[in-house]
């Protein structure tokens, strides 16, 4: 109960509750700074996908899914027909 006296009275004390509040306000600044942010590199990525879908579309092959870009490779393998060695 004394530490409560002490941090509500004292010089020391009521220091310590400024320095606590600031770095309280300073986190939800942050945090705040940080979501808004990833948010806004969000909705620009959307917006550049969005511009760039349909070049892409046009330039796809037929059969070839957007999301497998690492079987593009054998893709294309599996049109060209069987090799012979």
């Amino acid at each position: 109960m004394d530490a409560l006296i002490d941090l509500f009275t004292s010089f020391s004390g009521l220091l310590s509750l400024a320095v606590i509040a600031f770095v309280c306000l300073m986190a939800g600044f942050f945090i705040r700074l940080t979501l808004r942010k990833m948010e806004e590199e969000r909705l620009s990525v959307c917006l550049v996908e969005c511009r760039e879908q349909p070049s892409r579309q046009r330039n796809q092959k037929p059969g070839f899914k957007r999301t497998d870009f690492n079987s593009s490779s054998s893709f294309e393998r599996n049109q060209a027909g069987p090799t012979q060695e």
